[in-house]
């Protein structure tokens, strides 16, 4: 009985120039985060429908007993390809290595938000200068 309600669907779908509800395609953000080499930041991309409004959010999980903190958040809008980049700067809990969670979303109806994480560092660990170092008067 269930395959032949959904063949009758099929069968409509294609009489009338209309896609099944089971055939139609989902709108879902999509995200890539990769830290900012020699900054305290992260470059975000991704893909969305065309001309969507997306707005990232940045927050901070620094340990279990902390809640997760909200840093900052961008706006952005795709172009006609459904693309967008931006860098988030996280300067203010940079101070430590952190696990950072980015997440996407859209007030287009419709659109499926998107949700990564990411791991901090040192914005540059292998460069040392002597402003670095603490003199040793004061060690």
């Amino acid at each position: 009985m269930n395959v032949a309600r959904q063949a009758l669907a099929v069968f409509l779908a294609i009489s009338f120039g209309v896609a099944p509800a089971a055939a139609q395609t989902v709108n879902a953000i999509t995200l890539h985060a990769v830290r900012h080499p020699g900054a305290a930041a992260t470059d975000v991309s991704g893909t969305a429908p065309p001309f969507t409004s997306v707005v990232v959010t940045l927050h901070a999980l620094i340990s279990f007993e902390l809640p997760i903190v909200y840093v900052r958040e961008a706006r952005t809008q795709t172009d006609s390809r459904g693309q967008f980049a931006l860098t988030l700067s996280d300067s203010p809990v940079a101070f430590r290595p952190v696990t950072f969670q980015i997440n996407a979303t859209s007030s287009t109806p419709g659109v499926v938000p998107a949700t990564v994480r990411i791991e901090s560092s040192d914005p540059t660990p292998a460069f040392r200068s002597s402003v670095d170092e603490i003199p040793p008067e004061y060690r």
